[in-house]
């Protein structure tokens, strides 16, 4: 995971500091560590390469839940037709959204992208070393990762530090009765079960 110290404006007077979780895994932020709720549809931003001016697009669909007409697009982005009509055509060729109709909607299922760039950490993280543990392969750098936040987040969101992490997960093996071999996978922070096809 990457830790990121940010800071990033909530209104024209007041600005707020926080922390973002961001798994270089998936490509996902974690919105909160007690339930390690995550976002969804980040990944597919940062495999796209996705500009900020895409983003304008996908940030006013994520706003409306979803999916908006093209009137809505422009009253919201205040731009000219021919600039709007190259956006969409770069996040359709990106495959970040579809069209129906007059109707454009994010090309993701259940997307979660409408968040304020903040991880809620539950309790503190601390540093525990651990001999015989393996590391999972990261599939996204830093660069990557902040080029996307940048761009999503707009011009008033800052990294002010960064710092590589861990998060421990227990694997237990347990070989059934008929000699089939069943595993799991448990983040150690808050004990629960990870559902994630990047464990290994």
């Amino acid at each position: 995971y990457l830790l990121m110290d940010v800071k990033y404006a909530v209104s024209h007077k007041k600005t707020k500091e926080g922390v973002m979780l961001w798994d270089m895994t998936d490509g996902e932020m974690v919105i909160d560590t007690k339930y390690w709720e995550k976002t969804h549809g980040f990944g597919d931003c940062i495999h796209a390469n996705t500009d900020r001016h895409e983003f304008k697009i996908i940030n006013v669909l994520a706003h409306k839940g979803g999916s908006a007409d093209r009137e809505t697009l422009i009253k919201a982005l205040h731009v000219d037709n021919d600039v709007l009509d190259a956006w969409i055509e770069s996040c359709r060729r990106k495959q970040l959204i579809v069209q129906s109709g007059n109707r454009y909607r994010l090309h993701l299922e259940k997307p979660s992208l409408q968040i304020i760039p903040s991880t809620k950490l539950d309790e503190r993280l601390v540093t525990k070393p651990h001999r015989n543990a393996e590391r999972v392969p990261s599939r996204f750098s830093f660069s990557q990762i902040e080029k996307m936040t940048r761009s999503a987040f707009g011009n008033d969101f800052a990294i002010r530090k960064t710092t590589d992490i861990y998060l421990p997960v227990h694997c237990i093996v347990v070989q059934n009765p008929d000699g089939s071999i069943h595993t799991t996978h448990w983040n150690a922070l808050n004990g629960k079960q990870i559902q994630s096809r990047f464990v290994y």
